[in-house]
């Protein structure tokens, strides 16, 4: 099971969203770097955990929504942020 707490943002697999916002290229803070986490988790992102959104962190994006068959934009928006906590409500039960 992935453990996965971030006590700045209260992102948690037990009841919080993880990811609420959107994310593009040029965004920065801790949603990225909870962002870059969860990639690097799917082993679709081996870049720093920086907390900055530029070329690395947009390939893994467009990387997962590949890989999910969602419309591969390079953007962090609602329907790959609600694809993403669906993965990871997922991983409670394992």
């Amino acid at each position: 099971m992935r453990v996965w707490y971030n006590t700045d943002t209260k992102c948690n697999l037990f009841g919080n969203d993880c990811f609420s916002i959107n994310l593009r290229y040029g965004s920065k803070g801790d949603e990225v770097r909870e962002l870059q986490e969860f990639l690097t988790d799917e082993k679709l992102y081996t870049g720093p955990v920086s907390g900055n959104f530029y070329s690395l962190t947009r390939t893994a994006v467009r990387k997962f929504q590949r890989r999910e068959k969602l419309n591969v934009t390079g953007v962090w928006n609602k329907k790959t942020r609600e694809r993403a906590q669906n993965i990871l409500n997922s991983d409670v039960g394992e």
